[in-house]
């Protein structure tokens, strides 16, 4: 910050903590139909699919072939984290392999010209507009290298069930979430193997209940009062309507980190349990002795009564 924004009069700026603690809106890129649940204060908005809209029509031959397979489309794009020509050969012969063994037809994002021999159901291409082949009815599969939030959110917005293969952390949390709500099958990239890679992808294309789920999402995450867009608009220009919304901001934004973790109350309450245990100890210990000397007592006088 001190390299790149040295404007006039930037050595009076706030430090970067205390302008963390300033934030008026945070416009967050998750929704509960493909996250958890949670509370969020006032001034956190959900706003995942902003980049989101109906599909347009695909370029005449792409939009001819996509009407005319029956069958359906298993659409893949493998992204830029590991792209089709950095997989290892057994991966690539057994995607091959599996593909072409399948009613579907296959578009492939492919972003070289060093081509494998290809089954006759699969067409690859360097580019595909792909939220516009999502967003066709005869789109039936998506598999991405990875279930990126992004890729989550176009799969839901059209109702198109995943087979992912996951690559890192944040990717297999995406695909777990997906899974557990019954619109995607998860392949860790490490546990890529034919037998699992042909069981899922049978799976989810011969098992009816994928595309429902898919649906039923693409339904919850479709059903909000205003569009993501047109509510990150309105918060943004309310914000600024009213000179920052202070209004809007959590006290715990002013917390320290000894605060915010409760540690001082943790402490408190460790001190109130010791204190407790102290007096209990004393009290018991005075009882025992009470006790003590009342039954010695007791015994001396029996002693007594037996020598007279």
């Amino acid at each position: 910050m001190f390299k790149y924004f040295n404007y006039t009069g930037w050595e009076n700026r706030p430090s970067i903590e205390e302008m963390t603690k300033n934030i008026s809106l945070s416009l967050i890129n998750t929704h509960f139909t493909i996250g958890t649940v949670k509370p969020l204060v006032p001034n956190i908005k959900e706003v995942a699919g902003m980049h989101l809209k109906p599909a347009l029509k695909l370029l005449k031959g792409l939009q001819e072939l996509m009407d005319n397979l029956t069958d359906g489309v298993v659409y893949i794009s493998f992204g830029s984290v590991i792209t089709p020509t950095q997989l290892l050969k057994y991966q690539l012969k057994v995607f091959m392999r599996q593909l072409g063994q399948i009613k579907q037809n296959v578009l492939w994002e492919w972003e070289s010209n060093d081509l494998p021999k290809l089954p006759s159901n699969v067409i690859v291409n360097k580019s595909f507009p792909q939220k516009d082949i999502l967003g066709h009815l005869n789109c039936v599969l998506f598999t991405p290298h990875s279930d990126s939030i992004l890729n989550t959110e176009e799969a839901i917005y059209y109702g198109v069930p995943m087979l992912t293969i996951s690559v890192f952390e944040d990717q297999q949390y995406n695909s777990i979430m997906m899974e557990s709500k019954g619109a995607t099958l998860r392949i860790k990239y490490a546990d890529l193997t034919e037998h699992l890679f042909r069981n899922s992808l049978h799976k989810i294309l011969n098992n009816a209940s994928f595309k429902e789920n898919a649906i039923k999402l693409s339904k919850l995450f479709h059903d909000q009062p205003m569009k993501p867009l047109d509510l990150a608009v309105y918060w943004v220009e309310y914000v600024i309507s009213h000179n920052g919304a202070h209004h809007l901001k959590t006290a715990g934004n002013q917390l320290n980190w000894f605060q915010f973790m409760l540690i001082d109350v943790i402490f408190e309450f460790i001190i109130f349990i010791l204190i407790f245990i102290f007096i209990l100890y004393y009290i018991l210990e005075k009882m025992y002795k009470t006790f003590m000397e009342s039954d010695e007592s007791d015994t001396d006088t029996d002693n007594n009564k037996k020598k007279e």
